[in-house]
């Protein structure tokens, strides 16, 4: 059912008016020199609305099969003068301890030496047709107006490596989930001493989130608006205290079983901002909280431990 033949581990480096941006984008081939590429309403968005009013287009080159410092950077979700390529330096050096080496393309775009492909060329004005093709949900995304993106130079290494990104996959997972629990962790850590921040697998890493808490006297509610303020795609919390590893679902589990009542501990707000990959609910949507936190300190809920 997909659309045509994808790019879907492209990085796209585009830059304009003084700023650079690094992100993740599918690309549908249509010819063997354009492709449309699926643009959400982030950075890369306001750059090509910009062009687009100023009858221009954007430079960019698409790089394929990069450092694993590369991939994170591009990932996550950073303030718009931020560049994400000092984001890859930082985590380069602390991993490997060697900044990414760049080279600059003849349209004046810098990219990774270390490259297995390069594709240069140019967002343009003019839109077609993309999709369908299945997202991180595991279900078709639905048919867009898109932009076309001209190539016009491809550049790889000898013996060249295709990385492909399989959709719904634990990669696609983490590429997308990793950077938004951080996200959600220092948001929540300006109210309360957060332990452990996860969106879940079972949530395909986006729609549903565990949260652990070192404080037992919490204002959960509040905990819960603030975490879904941070993430608007989530549509369901789980909060437990910290004796609960959250990457263990067998443990939320019997907290929810032994630390939480239906009547009392669930938390619903209705017509709120939620996700276009959600297909139950792709515009405004129902969220909820489950607050399975131990109510009162308590022997009945202290856990036995065999030793």
């Amino acid at each position: 059912k997909d659309g045509g033949r994808y790019i879907t581990s492209g990085i796209v480096i585009a830059e304009f008016e003084g700023r650079r941006n690094l992100s993740y984008h599918r690309m549908m081939l249509r010819d063997e020199n354009t492709f449309t590429i699926r643009i959400c309403p982030r950075h890369l968005k306001e750059m090509y609305d910009k062009a687009v009013e100023e009858k221009s287009h954007i430079d960019i080159a698409v790089v394929i099969g990069v450092n694993p410092s590369v991939l994170l950077a591009s990932s996550t979700s950073i303030d718009y003068d931020t560049d994400e390529i000092e984001v890859a330096n930082s985590l380069s050096e602390r991993t490997i301890g060697e900044p990414i080496e760049i080279r600059e393309l003849d349209n004046g775009i810098s990219v990774p030496a270390d490259a297995e492909y390069v594709l240069q060329g140019r967002i343009t004005a003019d839109q077609d047709k993309e999709g369908p093709f299945v997202d991180i949900t595991g279900t078709y995304d639905k048919v867009r107006e898109q932009p076309i993106v001209k190539i016009d130079k491809i550049y790889r290494r000898e013996e060249a490596i295709f990385h492909a990104l399989l959709p719904g996959g634990h990669e696609h997972f983490l590429l997308m989930g990793l950077p938004r629990e951080s996200v959600i962790k220092r948001e929540l850590s300006k109210i309360t001493e957060v332990k452990e921040v996860r969106l879940t697998e079972g949530g395909c890493s986006w729609l549903h989130g565990v949260i652990s808490i070192e404080d037992e006297d919490a204002d959960v509610p509040r905990l819960m608006k603030k975490a879904f303020e941070a993430h608007t795609s989530m549509k369901k919390i789980t909060i437990v205290d910290d004796d609960i590893d959250i990457y263990e679902d067998k443990e939320v589990e019997w907290a929810v079983a032994t630390r939480f009542q239906p009547d009392q501990d669930i938390y619903v707000y209705e017509n709120r901002k939620g996700s276009s990959l959600d297909p139950s609910a792709p515009e405004l949507t129902g969220k909820w909280g489950v607050d399975a936190t131990k109510p009162w300190e308590g022997e009945e809920f202290k856990r036995a431990k065999i030793e």
